[in-house]
């Protein structure tokens, strides 16, 4: 029963709504935390190495372009799908996430670190309770990734991330082929 108006005193205070706030991430261990650190760092390696870009990120790749073209580090869904429909894999666009763009090569040295890279940010997102599953399902993946990373990477060499331009290339005047000019005999 109420003895008369509420006043601004008698009301808990209601914090500013700043508006969405992304899930603060749950403390793992530091151990976890470094080794699944050691492994994405020997598959950045292997990137590296190849000539792959190893900044986090979305990526794409126009149909004739050998290298990976930066779009962003964190698009959002939409952000993602109208990437896409303006460059449409129909037409020979591919886009990808920094930890995929290797299993769209045919080095096996590159398929295999794209598949740590994915076990790896698999196992984040069940750590910071992002992705669903269960237990059992999370143990497996770690056994995997243990045994995979070992036997793909012999000698992990640490790498540091580059700063990639988000801005488009240019692209070259001529191509090899017009530079070495006319073949004899053709």
């Amino acid at each position: 029963m109420s003895s008369g108006p509420e006043t601004g005193s008698d009301l808990a205070e209601e914090p500013a709504d700043d508006g969405p706030r992304r899930p603060q991430r749950p403390p793992i261990d530091p151990r976890l935390d470094e080794r699944l650190s050691g492994i994405e760092q020997a598959a950045l390696g292997v990137y590296d190495k190849h000539g792959l870009p190893v900044q986090a990120g979305d990526y794409r790749r126009g149909p004739r372009a050998r290298r990976w073209t930066f779009i962003g580090d964190a698009l959002s869904p939409e952000e993602r799908w109208a990437s896409i429909v303006e460059h449409p894999p129909e037409k020979g666009w591919r886009h990808a996430r920094l930890e995929d763009i290797g299993g769209f090569e045919t080095i096996p040295a590159l398929t295999e670190a794209s598949r740590l890279l994915v076990r790896c940010r698999y196992l984040r997102g069940r750590l910071y309770g992002l992705l669903p599953g269960d237990p059992a399902q999370d143990l497996l993946a770690a056994i995997d990734l243990g045994a995979a990373w070992k036997t793909a990477i012999p000698d992990p060499a640490p790498v540091k991330p580059k700063r990639a331009s988000a801005k488009p290339r240019p692209a070259a005047t001529a191509t090899a082929a017009a530079r070495r000019g006319p073949r004899s005999g053709s």
